[in-house]
């Protein structure tokens, strides 16, 4: 039997709001749902009360902007998704604020660039990523700039001549793959 709209008799729209609590009684997750599905914006919190993360869900999928946060408020991570894959540029932080990491996806995958910073503003790593898996030069270095480690990869695996160095330069050790 069917309704005016259509659907089953007794069909009804449910929509609800689902929240999760620490042991001493806080709030720990609030979640919207509607049909069965995550839907909505979604929070959760630290035990103390702010926020930890925020996201938002469209049919039981991720669905725009996420950020994720250090105890104190600041900024910890943001991230976007689209159909429940994450895209575009990506970045994590320190508490202090300053860039921790920042990369890219496409298709779900990390693909381009990967640079990860000292707290001091100094590069520590970089990467290539194609599909999810490393590619090509990769470079980590002392905090004082010089080249640390470099080495190369293809379609995710080590090959060639991999090199480590001291914070002055000097070539330490050498290995192949």
């Amino acid at each position: 039997m069917r309704g005016r709209s259509g659907k089953p008799f007794g069909y009804r729209r449910k929509e609800t709001v689902k929240e999760e609590y620490y042991a001493s009684g806080k709030l720990k997750s609030r979640t919207a749902w509607k049909n069965g599905a995550r839907d909505g914006p979604c929070m959760t919190f630290f035990e103390s009360g702010p926020v930890r993360m925020e996201f938002q869900y469209l049919s039981g999928k991720l669905e725009g902007p996420a950020r994720s946060y250090y105890e104190n408020g600041s900024l910890k991570g943001e991230r976007f998704y689209q159909n429940g894959l994450p895209r575009g540029s990506a970045r994590e932080f320190f508490v202090s604020g300053k860039i921790r990491s920042e990369w890219a996806y496409s298709d779900g995958k990390r693909e381009g660039k990967w640079v990860e910073y000292y707290e001091s503003g100094n590069v520590l790593s970089e990467w290539i990523y194609h599909r999810g898996k490393p590619e090509g030069l990769a470079r980590e270095y002392h905090e004082n700039g010089q080249v640390k480690v470099v080495g190369s990869f293809k379609n995710g695996k080590q090959e060639g001549v991999t090199r480590t160095y001291d914070e002055n330069g000097i070539l330490i050790r050498e290995w192949y793959f």
